[in-house]
């Protein structure tokens, strides 16, 4: 199962940095339009691009403490996501995945961004893009 893992994750990592190059823009794009879309609508927005595991963290909490009262919260994550045992991971730059176990001490787990939106007295909204 470990190997199984370790031979995806090394090919999962040449073909994303084979079309980092390429695709890099798309999700920055992406993440540009709904930063703008979510500033005309009135959100205070915080956008973070190329984000390291520590960079995305330290946002998230700050994130969850701005929306904590706020009557709507939105959550939007372009990038590389993956799914292991039926949980779901945002992979970030940094993170250096050589086996499975390493998926939650580097990658950021979509619960986090749950539990972020989760105290706003209407709606909290997680938008996923991950590939």
């Amino acid at each position: 199962e470990n190997s199984r893992f370790s031979r995806a994750t090394n090919c999962a990592r040449d073909r994303q940095q084979q079309l980092h190059r390429m695709s890099r823009r798309c999700p920055v794009n992406d993440a540009s339009d709904i930063s703008e879309s979510l500033e005309r609508l009135g959100f205070d927005v915080k956008s973070l691009t190329d984000a390291k595991f520590d960079d995305l963290r330290h946002a998230l909490i700050s994130f969850g403490q701005q929306a904590r009262g706020a009557e709507f919260a939105v959550v939007f994550f372009a990038g590389h996501g993956t799914e292991i045992g039926g949980e779901n991971w945002l992979i970030q730059i940094d993170a250096q995945l050589s086996t499975e176990l390493d998926v939650a001490n580097e990658t950021i787990g979509v619960q986090s961004l749950t539990r972020a939106v989760s105290n706003t007295t209407k709606r909290g909204l997680v938008i996923l893009d991950a590939r």
